[in-house]
């Protein structure tokens, strides 16, 4: 049977987090998710098959822990761990993350393993106004996005610039969206799976959303004082 070398990657950007009302997933059904499937991924075909990473990102990636063996309830205890009582990391920068995984699993993977990033997001990439976007990407071999949608506030371009604080072309898919990310990605060794809520309505941002700190771990957003990476 294969191996499989696998990556969770969850959005904790600013849109995430209730923020006057703004919030796509107040009440973190993201980390309940995330229990879901480290506690069922491999329970009945054999744990030692699946080694599991964890990554939270935002304006940056942060490694919440690495390639981990599922090979007993200990293994599984410190993972849910890592994942619960996340912290909101700022702008929205995907390409980063996809590419620490990628470098994740280059590094980490077991030879002939297959190897699979989830990605977990609300599909609103976001970065500050008048920020360019990471330039001179090149365009995926694996297509994830339409032909862009240009909202007020934002003109998408994958040569490595736009005019607005926004790039939110996506390709709606039922209940669940895929933003527009190009990045160089090989399909046939490394499958990318999204999971994100419908697309919500494009806003122009010149901050990332704020609210007022409450006790409510499941509340916390950026407080203004605070300026994402």
């Amino acid at each position: 049977p294969p191996i499989y070398d696998i990556v969770l990657v969850i959005d904790q950007s600013g849109s995430m987090w209730d923020c006057g009302g703004q919030g796509t997933d107040p009440d973190q059904l993201r980390v309940d998710a995330a229990h879901l499937f480290i506690n069922y991924l491999g329970a009945d075909a054999g744990s030692s098959r699946y080694r599991l990473a964890l990554l939270h990102f935002g304006g940056t990636t942060r490694l919440m822990a690495p390639l981990t063996e599922l090979r007993d309830t200990a293994a599984r205890e410190q993972l849910i761990i890592a994942a619960s009582n996340p912290e909101p990391i700022g702008w929205t920068n995907p390409l980063a993350a996809l590419q620490t995984a990628r470098d994740l699993l280059h590094d980490g993977a077991l030879p002939g393993s297959r190897r699979v990033v989830l990605l977990m997001t609300d599909g609103e990439p976001a970065w500050p106004a008048g920020q360019p976007l990471p330039p001179n990407r090149p365009t995926s071999s694996l297509s994830t996005c339409a032909p862009p949608t240009l909202p007020a506030g934002g003109a998408p371009s994958l040569n490595g610039s736009t005019s607005g604080s926004r790039w939110p072309a996506r390709r709606p898919m039922g209940r669940s969206s895929l933003p527009c990310m190009p990045m160089t990605w090989s399909p046939s060794t490394m499958p990318l799976f999204a999971v994100s809520p419908a697309p919500a309505t494009a806003r122009p941002l010149s901050r990332p959303p704020t609210c007022p700190p409450t006790s409510r771990s499941r509340s916390r957003c950026l407080s203004p004082s605070r300026s994402p990476a």
